[in-house]
């Protein structure tokens, strides 16, 4: 096979070894031969875009370009953005990849995430997105992360989150839910009040408050007395 002359290794034949390599791709005037077509005929090249990649397609028999997104754009090869973030259509088989917007429908007015913010003494507590029915045509949707804040705090404290029937999410130290109001969960502060612990409730219902769960599990049915 023809290759390049190797330093130190081809003493007195590497003019030929280097011809050799040459007359692959040159004439012997040094103009370039007629390139061999054959083996890439099967390219199928047309307006390629920036981020476009080879797929081959067996049906034609051709290479051929293919859009590759990071939006979940159906016909397209995933591609994750600079962020390394990759967008997904809402699953429909058990085997599907799935979406966060799809879980939080699943798993609506979680406690998401919780910091305590010693410059202010403050505990920001943020319940993921969700929707529930409290009957007669009163809805409350959250379609994103929504936080609640608590300020002053205290240690060895524990901190109930309410979600009410009026498009508001409370905090108590008091665990009882009132009149259109439902427990999501609480966090509890230790010794130090960054030293925090998630407990979650919902579905955990003191008296009087009772829930009944409706077939879609992306709408709740709640009836507080």
């Amino acid at each position: 096979m023809p290759r390049l002359p190797i330093p130190g290794e081809d003493a007195g034949t590497w003019g030929d070894i280097l011809n050799e390599f040459l007359e692959v791709s040159h004439q012997a005037d040094g103009s370039l031969r007629n390139i061999n077509l054959e083996l890439i005929s099967n390219i199928d090249i047309t307006n390629p875009e920036d981020g476009d990649v080879l797929i081959y397609n067996t049906q034609d028999s051709l290479w051929v370009t293919a859009t590759a997104t990071s939006t979940g754009e159906a016909n397209t090869i995933a591609r994750r953005d600079q962020s390394g973030r990759l967008q997904v259509a809402d699953p429909v088989d058990s085997q599907d990849a799935s979406n966060r917007g799809y879980v939080d429908a699943l798993d609506p007015f979680r406690i998401e995430n919780t910091e305590y913010n010693s410059g202010d003494d403050k505990l920001v507590i943020t319940i993921s997105p969700g929707k529930v029915d409290w009957g007669e045509g009163n809805i409350t949707e959250f379609s994103s992360d929504t936080t609640v804040e608590q300020t002053p705090i205290d240690t060895e404290t524990t901190y109930y989150v309410f979600l009410n029937s009026n498009d508001s999410l409370s905090i108590s130290t008091t665990d009882l839910p009132e009149s259109g109001q439902v427990r999501l969960g609480s966090v509890a502060t230790g010794a130090s009040k960054d030293d925090l612990t998630v407990v979650d409730l919902r579905g955990v219902l003191p008296v009087p408050a009772v829930v009944k769960p409706s077939i879609d599990p992306v709408l709740f049915y709640m009836e507080v007395f």
